[in-house]
């Protein structure tokens, strides 16, 4: 594997990845495993060959996989199934996020052994909780919720609490970048970091078609050059920048690419236009007693710097793990009596009307374990009068953008991508990453994204 700051202007590869976050680290690995090929990793950020510092969050090799909640929470298999698209069920959907992953399971937690992997780059582990997750999770019983202790796993219930596991292993962040470390003994994999994807380049073929055929690069000077594809180009440059070098390269709704000044190549209406994002509302509490919260390891006195100490001698301590607690799903089915929708919902083994789009009725619960005392709010709105919670612009999201290139049937009109990830009218070109997604899942997106690197990995082979 070989990294490079500087290249030349006339370079070619059988394939060229645009973005080396969590999807295009995945895909370059599994390109290079399954033959001799060829493969350029293009990153905008820096490398990150040691522990990512940036001022420019998630701008590094190995992307939002080296700064997220580190969160296993696949959500649940209809939300897949709910896609419509053929290859891409929940069932199998699964299999390929496990794929990912090696678990390493500890003596307190009750793993579902089934639902996870055990030969992946991804290490995971259980979350070793605060005492206060404890009593939580007894709350959430005591509302009717059955504790399912590895629910987040399986995939297989949309009610329910338990624990998720973190995409952590003996306080080290496991992550995209594993995919493709010397450990793997991978050959074949360029790597150009500080280089931006001006556009894709784009030829006709000789039936008349659009083929892509390389990409236009421009360096942190300003230095442009190209670069050329023999075989394909895949886009993963996550949910903003998927669309946006497509739209540079012409390609996404005419009016829009031409207000830019670009001459349209595809008239694709739906491209960059679907943006979703998981909502959010944090509510705060004060504990009777500091000690059930790990706020006292940070916030009091001097706990911050033995804290960080502990971590710097034995990857142990609050440090060593991502602040989330228990976690729980909850239905609403008795507040959605007198819904249209609900109410006329098909019943059917299998299918669940609680998933329904567009509404999607659905709420998670987690608790953290420690947050600054400074932002402790006491005056909330009673149940019922949501209007007070809102933020201004009315969208608290959770950065966990999807859709702006997403998949879909022949007759759908505001699809980029076909079910095999492929850029409408165009050869050659795909896009593979959280950009994709026809609608949310009910979940955190990191698993969700490995499984689609992984899928789109396949298809990709099965193609050459």
């Amino acid at each position: 594997m070989a990294h490079q700051e500087n290249f030349d202007s006339n370079e070619s590869y059988d394939y060229i990845i645009c973005g080396g976050g969590t999807s295009g680290c995945v895909i370059a690995a599994r390109l290079a495993q399954n033959s001799n090929v060829s493969i350029l990793i293009v990153e905008a950020g820096a490398s990150n060959d040691t522990y990512p510092a940036t001022a420019i969050p998630a701008a590094f090799l190995g992307g939002s996989s080296g700064c997220n909640g580190t969160l296993v929470i696949r959500g649940n298999r209809q939300d897949y199934d709910n896609w419509g698209l053929e290859g891409w069920s929940g069932d199998g959907m699964f299999k390929y996020m496990s794929k990912a992953e090696t678990v390493r399971n500890k003596s307190w937690f009750d793993a579902e052994k089934d639902a996870h992997g055990y030969g992946g780059p991804i290490i995971t582990s259980p979350h070793d909780p605060a005492p206060i997750s404890k009593l939580v999770l007894e709350s959430y019983q005591s509302m009717g919720l059955p504790l399912i202790p590895d629910m987040f796993s399986t995939g297989k219930s949309a009610h329910g609490c338990g624990h998720a596991v973190r995409t952590v292993s003996q306080g080290t962040r496991t992550m995209a970048t594993d995919y493709i470390t010397s450990s793997m003994k991978i050959s074949g994999i360029s790597i150009k970091t500080n280089i931006y994807i001006d556009r894709i380049s784009l030829e006709t073929d000789t039936a008349g078609a659009l083929r892509a055929n390389g990409v236009f690069l421009q360096d942190i000077t300003g230095k442009k050059s190209f670069v050329k594809a023999h075989k394909e180009v895949i886009i993963s440059a996550g949910t903003y920048g998927s669309p946006a070098i497509l739209l540079r390269s012409g390609i996404g709704s005419k009016q829009e690419v031409e207000k830019l000044g670009i001459q349209s190549q595809v008239d694709l209406p739906g491209g960059g236009k679907i943006s979703m994002d998981h909502l959010v509302v944090l509510s705060f509490y004060e504990v009777s007693k500091p000690v059930l919260t790990n706020n006292h390891l940070i916030w009091h006195a001097g706990g911050k710097d033995k804290s960080l100490a502990q971590y710097k001698t034995d990857k142990t301590g609050v440090f060593s793990q991502f602040p989330f607690g228990t976690f729980a799903f909850a239905r609403l089915d008795s507040r959605l009596s007198d819904s249209h929708l609900w109410n006329s919902a098909p019943r059917t083994e299998g299918l669940d009307p609680m998933s329904l789009s567009p509404t999607q009725p659905h709420v998670e619960f987690w608790n953290t374990e420690c947050y600054s005392p400074k932002y402790m709010f006491r005056d909330f709105p009673p149940d019922g009068n949501q209007s007070q919670v809102k933020r201004p612009d009315g969208k608290p999201y959770r950065y966990h953008p999807a859709g702006t290139c997403k998949m879909g049937r022949p007759d759908d009109t505001l699809a980029v991508l076909d079910e095999n990830l492929k850029v409408r009218g165009i050869t050659n070109l795909r896009v593979a990453d959280a950009s994709v997604m026809p609608s949310l899942i009910g979940g955190h997106p990191q698993m969700p994204v490995y499984g689609i690197a992984e899928k789109a990995s396949d298809l990709i082979i099965s193609d050459k």
